[in-house]
């Protein structure tokens, strides 16, 4: 406990939680899709998320993942910031590039995939920390939110 300059101690509060990455990607116009086609949509999105994380040599951070969730349509995790930077670039155009080439292989009758993806850096807490609120914070809800393309 330390003191104020009239010798009132004070209290510190909680030190800020360790900075984090978060990465968002949203499916565009995934409800616009037939129901048959939405569960393997989704998993579909984590699996070229994959080849992208490791064609752009970040598959070491794509395994140590620090927390990662799918609503179906999109899919989000969180990153070291030591990643910041190629997860710019290259893993945003890579993943351009795996979607482009996922839609130009797949059959006539199969949704063409086009994806949002928002970055956020900033203090979160870790999935086990007992102040994290199931979602992690408000970086992670704003980052979700901007990938679904709102303010």
């Amino acid at each position: 406990m330390d003191s104020d300059v009239t010798g009132q101690a004070y209290s510190t509060g909680d030190d800020i939680s360790p900075y984090r990455g978060v990465l968002a990607v949203d499916a565009e116009k995934f409800s616009a899709n037939a129901d048959s086609w939405l569960p393997n949509f989704g998993i579909e999105v984590e699996d070229l998320l994959a080849e992208a994380m490791s064609g752009s040599g970040l598959h070491q951070a794509w395994e140590s993942r620090l927390f990662a969730d799918s609503a179906g349509e999109g899919y989000f995790f969180g990153f070291s910031p030591v990643d910041l930077a190629r997860i710019i670039t290259p893993f945003v155009p890579n993943l351009q590039k795996v979607l482009h080439r996922r839609n130009a292989n797949s059959n006539r009758y199969s949704p063409l995939m086009r994806a949002r993806v928002a970055i956020h850096v900033g203090p979160i807490y870790d999935k086990d920390d007992p102040r994290r609120d199931g979602t992690g914070s408000r970086g992670t809800s704003r980052t979700g939110a901007t990938g679904e393309g709102r303010p």
